[in-house]
Order: structure tokens, then C-alpha cells, then sequence
């Protein structure tokens, strides 16, 4: 039980330590927590899912002469066994080439595509050191213009888009997308409490669960999140089952 008073009194910290960030009209949170590169974040993200960091997704500096080890090459020598294309897709990386302010391109993790009705999607996602600064952005929101394969992020300027690296079949409306997305980012945030998969997520009234085990904080058995509509919470089981503010998961 003190254990899981820990872990509630964790999850206050980071929510008091999200903050909201303006950049022209549209707003995006700011985690405090060290993501480090825009690279390094993508692929830690990539891994949580269960890629494989060296084969699916290796360093950079050694494809580039400059040395600049630009996240502009992602596109080229990352492949996650999903192929890459010009649409976007959740849980995919959305790559953006070199251009004025990103010198050596950036990468986002797609989470959620929409259509505006006027050729452009909103993308919804995160990323690291969009500023210089080295912070998880959450919540945040791109214009893709797919015409012309230039993205604003933000409401900011317009970068060109090289492509999208698949994590997954490329369909908006792939059964448990969202779902899997919220789970594998849970397991990574709090991987001491919930521990290790146990077995394949499956479906089962109202929600989709994931089994776990050996977390080594706690004693954590299963989480779940909601199916029909917009997750705010994640279900865990501790003794009973208990909730936890989706936003500490990002």
C-alpha cells in the first residue's frame, strides 16, 4: 500500500509539472523531462514498442559525412518493418527534412490523424528538443499539408516532410490503434510499477488490457484503457482496481 501511495504522489509531481506552451494561437504541453534529441526520444519511443534500436533503427553519424548525425536521416536508414510512404498514420515518425531553424531536419511520433476538409490533416504528437531545449513536447499539434509535403507545427513555419517510418499496418482506423499507443507508452513511463508484458493485449467488454508483470516497485498485474471513447485515464490493477491521469503516461 505505501507503495502505491508512492506511485500516486509520483503522478502528482508530473502533473504539476506540465505547463502549457504557447506558440501563435495553438497550444501543446510541455513535460518536464529530459527527452534529450529529437533522434534519441523517436527511438526510445520506437522501443517501447518493441523495436529493435540497433537493427530497426541505428545511429545516424555513420551515414553522414558532416557529421551532423541530422534526424533528416531517419527516413532513409530507419525501417521498422512496416515500410514508409507520404501519408501519415498513428505511431508513425513523421520526419522533416533540413530546412531554416532545423538545420539537421526533426522527428515527431505521430499519435492521431485527422482530415481538416481542406487538403491539410492535423497530426497530434510528441516530440523532444523542438526548441533547443531538450523537453518532451505532449499534445502537439501539426498542419500536414500532403500536397506539398510540408508540415507546421504549432502554428509555426512550414518544413518540409521527407516521409512517415510505419510502426505498424498504415490505417487510421486500425482497430486498437489508439489503444496500443496508450498502453505501450504507459508501460515505458512507468516500467518499475507495471513491469513486463505478460501475453498479447486483448479486447474484452468495454476495454483493452494488457497483462503484466515484474515490476519491481509494484506489484502491478494488468492495465486497461477504455475502447469507445477518448481514454482520460488508464486503469490499473494493484490490489483492486485503481486510475491514473492519462497525461502522467506522457
Amino acid at each position: 500500500m505505501f507503495a502505491a501511495l508512492h506511485l500516486e504522489q509520483r503522478v502528482r509531481k508530473l502533473l504539476i509539472g506540465i505547463a502549457c506552451v504557447l506558440c501563435a494561437s495553438v497550444s501543446a504541453e510541455i513535460l518536464y523531462t529530459k527527452g534529450g534529441e529529437c533522434v534519441a526520444y523517436a527511438r526510445a519511443q520506437m522501443v517501447a514498442l518493441g523495436f529493435n534500436a540497433y537493427t530497426q533503427m541505428p545511429g545516424l553519424c555513420q551515414f553522414d559525412n558532416s557529421e551532423t548525425c541530422g534526424a533528416y536521416l531517419i527516413y532513409q536508414h530507419w525501417d521498422l518493418g512496416f515500410g514508409k510512404g507520404a501519408q501519415p498514420g498513428p505511431q508513425s515518425l513523421m520526419v522533416i527534412g533540413r530546412d531554416t531553424g532545423v538545420s539537421v531536419g526533426h522527428v515527431a511520433v505521430v499519435q492521431q490523424v485527422s482530415d481538416n476538409g481542406d487538403g491539410t490533416k492535423t497530426l497530434v504528437g510528441t516530440d523532444s528538443n523542438a526548441k533547443g531545449d531538450q523537453m518532451i513536447y505532449t499534445d502537439v499539434h501539426w498542419v500536414f499539408d500532403p500536397a506539398n509535403m510540408r508540415a507546421s507545427r504549432e502554428g509555426g513555419p512550414w518544413h518540409p516532410v521527407l516521409g512517415f517510418v510505419y510502426s505498424r499496418a498504415n490505417s487510421t482506423t486500425n482497430a486498437g490503434t489508439t489503444t496500443d499507443a496508450i498502453i505501450s507508452q504507459c508501460l515505458w513511463r512507468f516500467a518499475g510499477y507495471f513491469g513486463n508484458r505478460q501475453g498479447a493485449a486483448y479486447d474484452s467488454g468495454e476495454f483493452r488490457y494488457q497483462l503484466t508483470t515484474g515490476g519491481s516497485l509494484g506489484a502491478v498485474r494488468a492495465i486497461a484503457v477504455q475502447l469507445r471513447i477518448t481514454p482520460l485515464v488508464v486503469w490499473y490493477y494493484w490490489d483492486g482496481w485503481r486510475t491514473l491521469d492519462l497525461r502522467a503516461c506522457y
